[in-house]
């Protein structure tokens, strides 16, 4: 604590010899406490449910016969693409929510029309040179 008392009056370089302090301190402070902490937050929030990403429907052993295989194969796509089909629904669902958000006042399809047109008069602005837009 020599520096602080160093410092005298001068205002500034006590602000900096404090803050090198606090830079100083907050790792030693800081360090030991994440692991307490992990183990706080699994005792506290359950495991989430994690999805079984394996391929459910293809099986080596059908390889032998092709129409057992193929029907495999069939039932594992449509499984996978109702999964796509679910994550598309929740993006265009948040994407609907941030539109109505964002949209001030009226429909929210007078508020997209406007962003479209702002763009696109953006995207001439910088396309087209200075002397042809006059």
């Amino acid at each position: 604590m020599r520096v602080l008392s160093d410092a005298g009056s001068h205002g500034a370089a006590l602000l900096v010899d404090a803050h090198i302090v606090f830079n100083i301190t907050l790792p030693v402070v800081i360090l030991p406490l994440p692991g307490p902490l992990s183990n706080l937050m699994r005792l506290t929030v359950p495991e989430a449910e994690t999805p079984d990403d394996r391929p459910r429907y293809l099986d080596l052993d059908n390889l032998d016969t092709p129409a057992l295989a193929l029907a495999g194969a069939a039932r594992e796509t449509l499984r996978i693409g109702g999964r796509i089909a679910a994550m598309i629904e929740a993006s265009r669902e948040q994407y609907v929510r941030a539109i109505l958000l964002a949209a001030p006042n009226g429909p929210p399809e007078d508020y997209l029309h406007a962003q479209r047109d702002r763009i696109r008069s953006f995207a001439w602005r910088r396309r087209t040179p200075r002397a042809a837009r006059a």
